[in-house]
């Protein structure tokens, strides 16, 4: 080859690399504007008060995991973060944003590993304006610092796979792992991944060189955990409680899991989600078809998908049995999916435009990297255009109290759990939570009972009127024991305001009402029903006036394990058997079906019968009929007490 020639393909490659370092340049850029735009415009929520409050904890209280559910790293450097720049929402979030445009670096990077400079270039733009990556870089919490850590991590196995590195990339790899499952237990999900590829790499090669320092590297990891060992297993055991059980199929993960990473229902609408989703998936499907055929291509396409698969089939396995679950656990998955898009994007794009079909192919390539693109970035700033979409607005409902709630008011927090990120905005001495000393998250098996009575109490005292706050209520308080006791001592004032993701109730009363025991009677009935399952062990049936609703607040017990879920029809009948009014309701709560039920423990309930404006004053009886839900329903009847209906008015 003579100097000329030299020259020349010298000067190709720079051309190259120049190509690749601009284009790479303006991705990062893109991708910093949009984490940018509106960092501070939505407020704070639960997860993210929940972080801030143990980032303030002392160093020593973090590493015990300040009371979350996670392990410590990301709130020790949240904390050393805020210490230095703040906790307002700019401040604070900041430094997820700068995790996310890492990230985006390294998807284009590990594209070039892969699949060459054009398709890392092109997955690196699907990441700059992905939707779930773009709203986890505005968020106080650890995903995307995961996010980052885990594909560096890969990124540095790779380069060992391909014989680019020595002892000092083992570290750093064994490093990132120690820092990413540190973040996040998920972490351990892209460890499995590469546990994969590590074995058929060695089966390929035959060779366990490589097999054994990666051995090495986890074997650290291992020594770097055992610290941690006791925490980990009391957070585990506490996360358990935080769902209700149930199933889950692998077609509702997925299912939940590609429109959620366009967005659905946190940025964009399902059927807008769902389109994006379709698009990513196809040009990821052609980038794995591909890439699988071509000899050159067929290993890094095989990793990429390892890198999705492996990760998704471990959460399903984590998941099938409680369905507790959110696209950000499978954040870790994202980057790959997204540069397998970007390859099949590239794919399309012909080497050189010599005929009419290559530029076909550019115009399709152009049209569907432009519209999953532009569809992709619409959608990271629509919560910024459309108000029902966002983070719940804490941030809202706190201001607008700080005006609103008198000075002999209350303000209940319902369930008491969000109470962190409250205080983030409220700081009045009136706030009452409930329960009074929640957990991080509510416990589906410590649903409120007789004990809220007395938090309710507390609550009341002092005061002449309370605005009731509610989120996740229907896990702490499926049976509406709170809002059936104001209900029936306080009246209810209607509040025009409305809150994303959250519900605002306001109530008056007079000074000195307190709520008791009693409302939910005086006498043991100990009415059997659900075939000796369930017992109504009392029920208070409070006076009523026609034209209103007659609150009727009842006790319940599980006798054993239920099959179905029960159902009961109210009905009130006069002393000649006419049947006046009814109405149908699950025997507690909407979500708190009779399977739920633990026997022995306590079931408190409170329903609203109406009552016709025409019906005369008098005493009535009230019955129910209480049936499963099967095609073989068959209901059991019994009387539950008297009901004194005053006249309409008064």
């Amino acid at each position: 080859m003579g100097v000329a020639d030299q020259g020349t393909d010298k000067g190709k490659a720079l051309s190259a690399h120049s190509w690749w370092a601009g284009a790479l340049i303006w991705v990062l850029l893109l991708a910093f504007l949009l984490r940018a735009y509106g960092l501070a415009a939505q407020s704070f929520w639960h997860d993210e008060g929940l972080s801030l409050t143990v980032a303030q904890e002392t160093w020593a209280e973090i590493l015990r995991g300040g009371g979350e559910y996670h392990p410590p790293l990301y709130h020790l450097l949240l904390g050393a973060w805020t210490r230095l720049a703040g906790v307002r929402e700019f401040s604070a979030r900041y430094l997820s944003l700068l995790c996310g445009v890492v990230t985006v670096a390294l998807g284009a990077k590990l594209g070039s590993l892969l699949v060459g400079r054009r398709a890392g270039a092109l997955g690196a733009l699907l990441l700059a304006v992905s939707p779930v990556e773009v709203w986890y870089s505005q968020e106080v919490r650890m995903y995307a610092l995961l996010g980052a850590l885990s594909l560096a991590s890969s990124v540095c196995l790779l380069r060992l796979l391909y014989g680019k590195g020595g002892r000092g990339l083992w570290a750093a790899y064994a490093l990132l792992n120690i820092a990413a499952v540190y973040s996040h237990y998920y972490g351990a999900l892209v460890l499995v991944a590469q546990a994969v590829w590590v074995l058929v790499y060695t089966a390929r090669r035959r060779t366990w060189q490589l097999a054994r320092a990666w051995g090495l590297a986890q074997v650290g990891l291992g020594l770097a955990l055992v610290p941690w060992l006791p925490l980990l297993w009391q957070q585990f055991r506490a996360q358990d409680a935080t769902y209700w059980p149930g199933r889950m199929s692998l077609l509702d993960l997925a299912r939940a899991t590609w429109p959620g990473f366009m967005g659905a229902g946190l940025m964009v609408p399902e059927q807008t989600a769902l389109c994006l989703a379709w698009l990513a998936a196809g040009l990821a499907a052609l980038g794995l078809a591909v890439g699988l055929v071509r000899t050159p291509t067929r290993s890094a396409a095989a990793l990429l998908a390892l890198h999705v698969l492996v990760p998704f089939a471990l959460m399903y396995a984590i998941v099938r049995g409680r369905p507790k679950y959110s696209p950000r656990y499978l954040l870790v998955v994202v980057p790959p999916y997204l540069v397998l898009a970007g390859a099949g994007a590239a794919m399309l794009l012909p080497r050189a435009l010599r005929r009419w079909h290559a530029w076909l192919r550019v115009g399709l390539a152009a049209v569907l990297m432009g519209a999953l693109t532009i569809g992709s970035a619409l959608a990271s700033t629509n919560p910024l255009r459309d108000s029902r979409f966002g983070r719940d607005d804490m941030r809202s409902v706190a201001h607008y109290l700080t005006r609103a709630a008198g000075d002999e008011e209350a303000v209940i927090l319902l369930s008491g759990h969000f109470l962190p990120v409250f205080r983030q905005y409220y700081n009045r001495p009136n706030c009452f939570p409930i329960p009074p000393e929640p957990m991080p998250a509510p416990d589906v098996d410590q649903v409120l009972g007789f004990e809220a009575i007395d938090d309710l109490n507390r609550a009341l005292a002092g005061h002449r009127g309370v605005w009731l706050v509610l989120w996740q209520d229907n896990v702490v308080d499926p049976n509406g024991v709170v809002t059936g006791l104001l209900d029936g001592v306080a009246s209810e004032v209607p509040v025009r305001e409305q809150f994303r993701g959250l519900g605002l109730r306001h109530y008056t009363f007079t000074p000195g009402t307190q709520v008791s025991r009693e409302m939910f009677g005086q006498q043991a009935l100990d009415l059997t029903v659900a075939a000796g399952g369930v017992k109504l062990l009392s029920a208070g049936l409070a006076p009523a006036r026609a034209g209103a609703k007659a609150i009727f607040f009842l006790a319940w017990q599980a006798q054993r394990p239920l099959e179905y879920d029960y159902h009961a029809s109210w009905r009130l009948f006069d002393a000649q058997g006419r049947e006046w009014t009814r109405i149908d309701t699950p025997l507690a709560g909407e979500v708190y079906f009779t399977q739920r039920w633990q026997p022995g423990r306590l079931v408190l309930a409170s329903h609203a019968l109406p009552l016709p404006a025409d019906l005369p004053p008098g005493e009535y009886e009230l019955r129910a009929w209480v049936y499963p839900l099967t095609q073989s329903a068959h209901a059991e009847t019994i009387t539950v007490g008297k009901v004194h209906v005053l006249p309409r008015g008064g």
